[in-house]
C-alpha cells in the first residue's frame, strides 16, 4: 500500500471483467461485477486479487469486498517479505488502512491446523 490513501485501492466502477472465460468467470470478476452494480464506490486492494473471496455487508453499511487474511499475507510473502514483515505490513498498511466507507474487510477464515493471527 502506498502513502497515498487511495493509491493502491481500485474503485469497482473502474474495473472491467478480466480475461476469464465467459462461461466460468473468476471470483475477482464475479465480485467486481457484483460490486460495480451494488456499490460502485467499493474498493479493491490492488495486488490482492487472488485473496478476494466474496463480499460482506453490515446493517447500515454498503456491501464491500471481502478478502481472506491468510491469503493476503501469503501474497506478500510471495513478493519477497518474510512472514513477520508480511504480517506487520498487512496489519498496518492493508487491514489498518481506512480509506472510507468502501474500504474492504479482511476475514480470518479458520482452517484445521492453522493458527489464528493472534497465536502466530
Amino acid at each position: 500500500m502506498s502513502d497515498d490513501a487511495t493509491g493502491d485501492w481500485l474503485r469497482c466502477s473502474d474495473q472491467t471483467n478480466g480475461n476469464a472465460p465467459e462461461d466460468y468467470p473468476s471470483v475477482y470478476d464475479q465480485v467486481s461485477e457484483y460490486l460495480s452494480e451494488w456499490n460502485p464506490e467499493a474498493l479493491l486492494a490492488d495486488g490482492m486479487e487472488d485473496a478476494l473471496v466474496g463480499t460482506a455487508t453490515r446493517p447500515g453499511s454498503e456491501t464491500v469486498a471481502l478478502y481472506d487474511r491468510a491469503k493476503c499475507v501469503a501474497l506478500l510473502v510471495a513478493q519477497g517479505m518474510t512472514d513477520d514483515e508480511a504480517e506487520e505490513f498487512f496489519e498496518y498498511n492493508v487491514a489498518g488502512a481506512w480509506v472510507g466507507p468502501g474500504t474492504p474487510v479482511f476475514a480470518w477464515l479458520p482452517t484445521a491446523g492453522v493458527r489464528s493471527p493472534e497465536e502466530a
